[in-house]
Parts: C-alpha cells; sequence; structure tokens
C-alpha cells in the first residue's frame, strides 16, 4: 500500500472540490503488479488523467498566447486591432524599428562609436528591425491568399475553439533535470517502476539531449522531436518515437499542482511504463 505523504494534500484538493483529485483519489493506493495486468491498469489509469488534463493550458502556454496577441497575430483581449497581416505589420514593424534602434544604441555606447558610425548603424538596424517584424504580416497575408481571401484582411478565420488550444499546449517539452529527478527519487513514481523500466526512460532523455536540438542551444530541456530521432536510433520507427515524446512532455506540460497530481495518483508512473517501451521497439 502507498504511504506517499501527498496523499492528505490529494485528499484537501478533492474536498474543495478538484474533480481531477476527486477522480484521482481511489487510485492513488493502487499497486500496479509487475505483469501484464498491472502494466494494463497503470495505462488505464494515465490515460483517464491524460483525458482529464488534456485541454489545461500551461504557464508557458499561456504567455506564448499573450504575446501573439500583442502581436495581433491571434484573437484576444490584447489583440484590439486583429488579428490580421495590417494589425500585425504595424504592431510588429514598429516594435521591431524600435528594438533595432535600442540594440544600436547600446553597442554604439559599448564601442564608443564616432557619430557617423553611430547613425549608420542606427538606421541600419532600424531597417532590419521594422523587416523582421514584417514576417509574421507577410505569413498571415500568405495564408489569406492561400485560403482565396483578401490577403490584407483579417484572419479570425482560422482561429476556431478547436485550433486555439495549439498554443496552450506548444510547451510541451521535456526538463531532463526535473525528469530524471522524479524517475530516480520522486517516491510516487520511483517506487512504481522496475529498475529496468527506470533505466530505460532515463537513458532515452539523456541520450535525446546529447544527441537533439539542446546539444547545440544548451537548452535544459528535450523535445518531442529530440525523443524521436533518438528512437530511430535504437531501432524503433519516428511515428513511435513521437508518441513517447508527446506523452513524457504531456506529463509537464500542465500546471505545477497538476503535475503533482499526476505523480500521486500512480498516473506517471503508469504512462512511464506504457511508453517507454515503444522506443526501444517493444
Amino acid at each position: 500500500m502507498s504511504t506517499s505523504p501527498y496523499l492528505t494534500d490529494l485528499r484537501k484538493l478533492a474536498d474543495q472540490g478538484n474533480s481531477l483529485a476527486e477522480m484521482l483519489v481511489p487510485l492513488h493506493e493502487t499497486e500496479y503488479s509487475d505483469d501484464a495486468d498491472g502494466y494494463k491498469l497503470a495505462l488505464d489509469h494515465g490515460r483517464q488523467v491524460m483525458d482529464k488534463l488534456g485541454n489545461e493550458p500551461t504557464a508557458l502556454g499561456r504567455g506564448i498566447r499573450k504575446a501573439l496577441e500583442i502581436g495581433q497575430i491571434v484573437p484576444g483581449k490584447l489583440a484590439p486591432l486583429g488579428p490580421g497581416p495590417l494589425a500585425s505589420g504595424m504592431v510588429l514593424g514598429t516594435l521591431g524599428v524600435g528594438a533595432g534602434h535600442l540594440g544600436a544604441s547600446l553597442v554604439n555606447k559599448l564601442r564608443g562609436s564616432n557619430e557617423r558610425d553611430s547613425e549608420r548603424l542606427k538606421r541600419t538596424s532600424r531597417i532590419i528591425g521594422g523587416l523582421a517584424g514584417l514576417i509574421p504580416a507577410a505569413g498571415l497575408a500568405a495564408m489569406n491568399h492561400a485560403a482565396g481571401k483578401n490577403p490584407l484582411g483579417g484572419t479570425s478565420w482560422m482561429f476556431n475553439k478547436r485550433s486555439e488550444a495549439v498554443y496552450d499546449k506548444v510547451a510541451s517539452v521535456i526538463p531532463v533535470d526535473i525528469f530524471q529527478e522524479m524517475i530516480w527519487n520522486d517516491p510516487d513514481v520511483a517506487h512504481r517502476l522496475p529498475t529496468s523500466m527506470t533505466g530505460a526512460a532515463s537513458a532515452l532523455v539523456e541520450g535525446a539531449q546529447r544527441t537533439g536540438s539542446s546539444r547545440s542551444t544548451g537548452l535544459p530541456f528535450v523535445t518531442p522531436v529530440d525523443i524521436a530521432r533518438m528512437a530511430v536510433g535504437l531501432g524503433s520507427g519516428y511515428a513511435s518515437g513521437m508518441l513517447v515524446g508527446k506523452a513524457l512532455g504531456g506529463l509537464f506540460g500542465v500546471s505545477d499542482q497538476s503535475q503533482k497530481i499526476l505523480r500521486q495518483s500512480g498516473a506517471a508512473a503508469g504512462l512511464l511504463r506504457s511508453v517507454v517501451p515503444l522506443a526501444y521497439g517493444a
């Protein structure tokens, strides 16, 4: 029987009306046997939780959404002029010009440039910044044109309720150090995983970090694409690897409270036991 110190917190959330916690409390003390029946039960529990969390916006996702609204690229409270290429070009073009000017001023200050060189750099930077700010507008115009609409018209037609959720799920990356800490040391995850499964999951993510995009960028996370490429090297298919990467990313693409609930309930361990073998062609 599980002796997680967080069970009390989980029950408090359930008492406060948290529907996810209410669903997970009965599952929390489940012990998964290390056989086919145990794996199936863990998978079922994992699927229940992931279905429940499917549309929950993430903090990073919300931040990206707000940035897109400010740029008049997607509809929202911060996009009174858009979305559309004209509004986006006006806002982002202006911001690009300003960013170019400020960047050039900083460089001139650090280099101690003379007035002539200083003005030349500022002028060039303003042009480059402004053009860069017009790139999203050009993309929106191209999408309008491809859809047979006025290229300079609004783009609200692109954003139905289903497509808007994409921006909330964009943060499905896997933080390597946090992932390793979870599978080896988190009492609500580690004790539910066979040592062989923990080692396989650890090696998969570590390998993806060493060979993927973070190798050159130095960023402390890997993406589902990195996992997919690693899976190909392990003898599995790219599609299976993407499935594994998205599932692992889903464990971290939700709020901190929901991550905690995923781990406490056994759903995180169940999901790992279900998908990690796919990356190895099992």
